[in-house]
């Protein structure tokens, strides 16, 4: 008896597994899309089980959305984070890899159903990635469900202590201070970077008007602006080309966000995101030397000018 009910327990805790990579067809009306460049097919709908399709909850019951990969390589894996305004996820990010040949893997996120009755929605962002971590194709979707019913009144709060409140309000005032600390120091940033780029358009519009002046009454006068118009628009050249390194520099961050997450998953080895991270890592140094040469060379010139 006593080796009977041992597995039967071992059998209920590996079910959850099982069905997470079953080969089970998706139900009859689940919704659909393809990552692109590189497609595989993803379906994602509410249920109880991967088999099941259950569009509609009662207020405050607890629901399941299920998503599902099929076409993957055994060397891809696809990232699923889950977001949504009406509910909170028990894992917001979903690892899948391959079930085998053509097969549907799954894996769910669970969650309590908003306590009132209406449409609830939720967005996916999928991402395809290939053993080094490689960008291979996304997508974007967006799914939901209704709420019905009569939503589960919760026990009456236990009365609060009235220096809890005290002590609340100081928090909230020390936090709106800080916050407004804050916002005064971006707002300071933002309008420190916008001059630069203020007084360039002045220069240009100045020397532009220069230009039409002189060109006819004195051609040498003429040229020398128009070389400071070149020398201006050089300058905004790399201006551009350092926002453009400093956005590379932001998708290899994400990216490495993105490796963390997956490892904290359990969907890659030490190894693995050892080798993936040390790859990334090398990427970011490579541009931000980039971005500090380019830095350099601006703080060169303009000390030159």
């Amino acid at each position: 008896m006593l080796r009977a009910a041992l597995l039967a327990a071992l059998v209920l805790a590996l079910a959850p597994l099982a069905l997470a990579a079953d080969a089970t067809t998706p139900p009859a009306g689940a919704a659909t899309v393809a990552t692109s460049p590189v497609a595989v097919n993803v379906t994602y709908f509410t249920g109880p089980d991967a088999a099941t399709l259950n569009a509609t909850l009662k207020a405050g019951e607890p629901g399941t959305v299920w998503v599902g990969v099929q076409g993957l390589s055994a060397n891809e894996t696809v990232l699923v984070n889950l977001t949504s305004s009406n509910v909170t996820f028990d894992n917001a990010t979903l690892t899948i890899q391959a079930a085998g040949n053509d097969s549907w893997s799954y894996r769910s996120a669970n969650f309590a159903a908003p306590t009132a009755a209406g449409n609830a929605t939720y967005a996916l962002d999928v991402r395809l990635l290939d053993a080094n971590g490689t960008l291979l194709g996304q997508a974007t979707a967006t799914g939901s469900f209704s709420v019905e019913g009569t939503a589960v009144v919760p026990a009456p709060a236990p009365a609060v202590p009235t220096a809890w409140y005290v002590g609340g309000g100081l928090a909230v005032l020390v936090l709106a201070g800080v916050l407004a600390y804050g916002a005064r120091q971006r707002s300071v940033r933002r309008r420190m970077n916008e001059g630069p780029k203020r007084s360039q358009v002045m220069r240009e519009m100045e020397l532009e008007r220069q230009l039409e002046k002189v060109e006819e009454k004195d051609p040498e006068q003429a040229q020398q602006i128009k070389a400071e118009i070149r020398q201006q628009e050089q300058v905004r050249e790399k201006r551009r080309e350092l926002q453009i390194l400093e956005a590379k520099r932001a998708d290899v961050l994400k990216t490495m966000d993105l490796l963390r997450k997956r490892h904290e998953a359990g969907g890659l080895s030490k190894l693995q995101y050892d080798t993936m991270l040390s790859k990334r890592q090398a990427d970011l140094e490579r541009i931000e030397r980039e971005i500090a040469e380019m830095e350099a060379q601006d703080a060169g010139g303009s000390a030159a000018a």
